[in-house]
């Protein structure tokens, strides 16, 4: 019966099913953690320097990161708006260089510029993969 050979279109020369092609589950798996910090970014949309801490700052700046290295621009990927995901990003942009600032000058505290330290380097581990 014809019917039965549509059914193995699936299957290689020895009868078993192919794995599914590791590239496009990569790049499933990379649309959707995009997706994901895209919208972690749209939830602090508003958020001011007066209320940034240092762990939201890290996640803040972790999602710019991932977006801007991950993202692949003008494919309509993200479910939110890339334009909307582009004034999120200004917009959030003075915000985290004034949280930055606050560990600028000579006379800024030791924990200060330690706290700052440790953000931008749990950054840095998160976007090269590292465990933090």
């Amino acid at each position: 019966d014809d019917d039965d050979d549509d059914d193995d279109e699936d299957d290689d020369d020895s009868g078993h099913a192919e794995a599914p092609d590791k590239s496009s589950s990569l790049n499933s798996l990379t649309r959707l953690c995009c997706n994901i910090q895209a919208h972690i970014l749209w939830l602090h949309r508003s958020i001011t320097a007066t209320d940034l801490t240092a762990d939201v700052f890290t996640t803040i700046l972790g999602a710019i990161t991932y977006i801007s290295t991950k993202h692949t621009w003008n494919q309509d990927y993200l479910k939110l708006g890339e334009l909307d995901m582009f004034e999120i990003i200004q917009r959030l942009r003075p915000e985290l260089v004034a949280w930055l600032e606050r560990a600028r000058g000579p006379r800024k505290s030791a924990a200060v510029r330690l706290e700052v330290s440790n953000a931008l380097d749990a950054v840095f581990k998160a976007t090269v993969g590292e465990d933090l």
